[in-house]
């Protein structure tokens, strides 16, 4: 009898083989180890994307002619290609039009909206109606003040369409030629903003590992080709039972992989699909509704019958955690507020759903689960801590990437932040040693007594320097050697008699993590440990009456 992953791939074995061809050219190995089959790499695909199969009437990916109005940012993009193309129409324009105009260009953008300064805001008008987003809109947002171009009075009005203005200039700077091209490439920009293209919606393997990966000029966090930091989320949305991979094709030209060619993606979304919603995820390169529209709209063709359920209208107001909180493990979250989607009559209006849609991440080479511990920096690659070279840190578990391994003087790996409840620096000896071996021991300063005795009896400088800034507290982390070898003895801050309401103990006001050495302790010894000169203007004596005060007990009222 035929395995799930046997039924789900029939028909389409070629196709898993450039899959095979392209995870083994983007698994980052490092290490020799075994390479697993393809059905054993793509054994949690078929379990999980059984249901969208089923959907799918038993296919992989499915297609449809669908006709959309370019995007805003589509447009823009594309027109500045055209800018591009045309550069040196555009340069030779305004280098004409500064010398005709007489305008000085490192001071034309301080004049661009002065009255008393007509050439110089007139430049500046042309120079924006050249960028990519108003050729966009066509037409001239603002009145250009009157100038005189090769002895002919030139004066343009908003609303004006901006290649009439424009080419009114370039005949004027006898660059009519040049701009007949420009012009005429400015146009097929702008008349396909209507266009027929093929939508895919497609649960293939291979798309989304290309997810990201195209010859149409754009790429994202989660390319495998490009090492996006974020790539091994596209292996958890391949193993997710809710996330379809929708995708618009080139039409001219095609990704290269193995030993045959595979669409290459000019626009691509994630679709989330359960009974109770469908929403399109943050779309690339660039948001397009009609077809977030069309993906949802043919979503639910299917998902209705195939769930037993009824959807809403669909609507471009769905919103993260309003009825839905989506959560992903690997994979970037990049949803929040209006998106395109729609409920379902299963969903309950007076309750928040919490779903986790990612799938299980598994190793490109060797096909082991890699554990999602919390921490993204694993996002980075396509393969296990034993395939990369990768090591694991001891404490938590998660898995480092090079440059982000912190070694412990026990030889051990850790992550920065089990490093650091782990171990310390001692700043007398600059041992790394366990924090169960160290203390942090401070020396209180009496703000009060400071201020009155202490200060005038310094030199002017250093009675200047502690008047501009008062230390709160002499601070030092020292390992328990340190201690030992100096002789040095400590109370826990909170054992000790300071009464904050009577005092002007600044410090261990705040500090109960902190010790303080006992007044036995000889100062050259506290000095030593603290980092001070032992005949420190400021801090001996601030030692001494701290000493002369724990002696006499002039505070202790206890806490």
């Amino acid at each position: 009898m035929n395995t799930m992953y046997e039924k789900m791939v029939a028909g389409y074995e070629d196709s898993i083989k450039q899959f095979d061809v392209y995870r083994t050219d983007y698994a980052d190995v490092e290490r020799c180890t075994t390479k697993c089959s393809v059905e054993t790499l793509l054994a949690p695909w078929a379990t999980n994307k059984e249901r969208l199969w089923k959907m799918f009437g038993e296919k992989l990916i499915l297609t449809k002619e669908v006709e959309y109005e370019r995007d805003f940012e589509e447009l823009r993009s594309e027109m500045e290609r055209m800018l591009n193309a045309h550069h040196s129409f555009v340069q030779t324009f305004f280098a004409r039009l500064q010398e005709e105009l007489d305008v000085n260009v490192s001071q034309w953008r301080d004049y661009a909206y002065h009255d008393d300064a007509p050439a110089e805001r007139f430049y500046y008008l042309c120079r924006s109606a050249m960028n990519e987003a108003n050729l966009v809109e066509a037409r001239l947002i603002d009145d250009m003040p009157e100038v005189i171009i090769c002895g002919q009075r030139v004066r343009l009005a908003r609303g004006q369409k901006t290649m009439r203005a424009i080419g009114k200039i370039a005949r004027l700077l006898n660059l009519a030629v040049e701009f007949e091209d420009f012009r005429v490439a400015h146009s097929m920009v702008l008349n396909q903003a209507k266009l027929k293209g093929t939508l895919h919606l497609s649960i293939h393997p291979l798309d989304y590992a290309t997810a990201s990966d195209n010859e149409s000029g754009w790429s994202s966090c989660m390319s495998w080709r490009e090492g996006g930091a974020y790539r091994l989320g596209t292996v958890e949305m391949m193993n997710s039972p809710y996330v379809i991979c929708a995708y618009l094709a080139s039409d001219s030209v095609q990704m290269d992989i193995g030993a045959g060619e595979w669409p290459s993606k000019k626009w691509r979304a994630w679709v989330i699909v359960d009974d109770t919603f469908i929403v399109v995820n943050r779309n690339y390169p660039y948001d397009n509704e009609d077809l977030m529209r069309a993906c949802v709209e043919w979503v639910k063709e299917m998902a209705g019958p195939h769930f037993g359920v009824q959807y809403t209208e669909t609507n471009s107001e769905w919103e993260q955690g309003d009825h839905i909180d989506i959560d992903m493990d690997y994979m970037y979250n990049d949803l929040g507020a209006g998106h395109v989607g729609c409920y379902s009559d299963k969903t309950d209006m007076n309750y928040t759903q919490h779903i986790n849609v990612s799938g299980p991440a598994v190793c490109m080479w060797c096909g082991e689960f890699i554990h999602y511990d919390g921490d993204c920096d694993a996002a980075c690659t396509l393969t296990c801590p034993a395939c990369s070279g990768r090591v694991q840190c001891s404490d938590c578990g998660s898995s480092l990437s090079e440059g982000y391994v912190c070694w412990g003087p026990d030889g051990e790996p850790y992550c920065e932040s089990c490093y650091n409840e782990r171990f310390t620096s001692c700043e007398c000896c600059d041992e790394v040693v366990e924090v169960e071996e160290s203390a942090t021991v401070i020396l209180p300063v009496d703000y009060k007594w400071a201020e009155d005795y202490l200060l005038p009896t310094l030199n002017a400088d250093d009675r200047a320097s502690y008047q501009r800034w008062m230390p709160r507290e002499q601070e030092s982390r020292l390992c328990t050697q340190c201690m030992d070898r100096l002789n040095l003895k400590t109370e826990y801050v909170n054992t000790l008699p300071f009464d904050r309401r009577e005092s002007y103990w600044r410090a261990p006001a705040n500090r109960w993590d902190a010790y303080m050495f006992t007044i036995d302790c000889d100062w050259s010894s506290v000095a030593e440990g603290m980092g001070l000169d032992e005949n420190d203007p400021f801090w001996k004596p601030m030692w001494e009456h701290y000493v002369e005060v724990r002696k006499h007990e002039e505070i202790a009222r206890g806490f």
